[in-house]
């Protein structure tokens, strides 16, 4: 499957680069009355990721008993900065970027009112706590870098787009929601469960392929984007459900909303390049006479053109 994915997204690739160099020479060559295009683009971002695949509960809740209902959700916000090159063919940006993983392990509404989570493993007979629900949220801090190819011309409305994100991120703050049926039980309880939930990993990584339409005209673009598959790219755990869970293929979606913050005036680059032209043909009226051939009239002599 991972060798069959990664021939098509080659295939994919190549066929991009192949139609946006085609495409930009025939940009440079029809766009004669473009007078400036933006090079680069300031923008900023929301969105979020779902796994397909089902989370594993930890072994510390007592199964069978009770139906548990389990989501996890990693969502983000961000703010970017893109160069566009080529005749903005291609794109490529770098930002901060602010993830929220979120993980909630709750009850079954339908069936039960709470689960049992086991603080003493390790027993035979175990020692079991009524529980509501268990959140946890680990946020981190990131810095995305962004590399994109577009497959129509700079002046459609609509610019569909293929687009790679890397991103790595770094744990600025992590807190666990806990929720039980007895509001009196005792901190050790708490502090057992949260020692059990263990500490996320400081560093992660994810690797996202993106295909997404680029929407509007100069000064505004909307950016509409569906991400798959997305990767986690360490197998570090950022959240108390198994990291091999989370590893697998997802998807996800994202909005971003750009402006141009800088342009390169086209007009003023033809006017410098037909200056330097015209300034190599320029020659002194008097210098122009001089290198002047003469000419012979009908009896033979040479006669000054001047």
């Amino acid at each position: 499957m991972k060798k069959i994915f990664s021939l098509l997204l080659m295939s994919l690739m190549c066929i991009a680069v192949s139609y946006s160099q085609e495409t930009v020479a025939k940009v440079v060559s029809e766009d004669k009355e473009l007078t400036k295009i933006e090079v680069l683009n300031f923008g900023v971002e929301v969105g979020a990721h779902m796994f397909t695949n089902d989370v594993t509960p930890p072994r510390n809740v007592r199964l069978g008993a009770v139906n548990t209902h389990a989501y996890y959700i990693p969502w983000h916000i961000g703010a970017t900065v893109e160069y566009l090159f080529a005749n903005r063919m291609f794109g490529a940006g770098a930002g901060l970027r602010l993830t929220s993983y979120m993980a909630y392990l709750g009850r079954d509404r339908e069936n039960s009112q709470y689960y049992q989570w086991n603080v003493d493993p390790d027993s035979d007979e175990g020692d079991y706590v009524d529980v509501h629900s268990i959140k946890q949220v680990n946020t981190y801090l990131g810095i995305p870098l962004q590399f994109r190819i577009f497959f129509v011309p700079q002046d459609k409305v609509v610019r569909p787009y293929f687009k790679m994100d890397l991103a790595f991120n770094l744990l600025v703050a992590d807190k666990n929601t806990i929720s039980f049926v007895d509001k009196d039980a005792p901190i050790a309880y708490i502090d057992k469960i949260n020692e059990d939930l263990g500490t996320p990993e400081k560093f992660n990584s994810t690797l996202d392929f993106a295909y997404g339409l680029r929407i509007g005209k100069d000064p505004f673009y909307t950016n509409l984007e569906v991400h798959y598959p997305s990767f986690l790219l360490t197998d570090s755990p950022v959240s108390f459900f198994d990291a091999s869970d989370l590893t697998r293929m997802n998807f996800g979606v994202r909005i971003a909303l750009q402006v141009p913050i800088m342009w390169s005036d086209l007009n003023s680059k033809k006017r410098e390049r037909a200056e330097d032209v015209q300034s190599e043909y320029i020659i002194d009226e008097n210098t122009y006479k001089e290198q002047l051939p003469d000419k012979d009239d009908a009896n033979g002599e040479f006669t000054p053109r001047y």
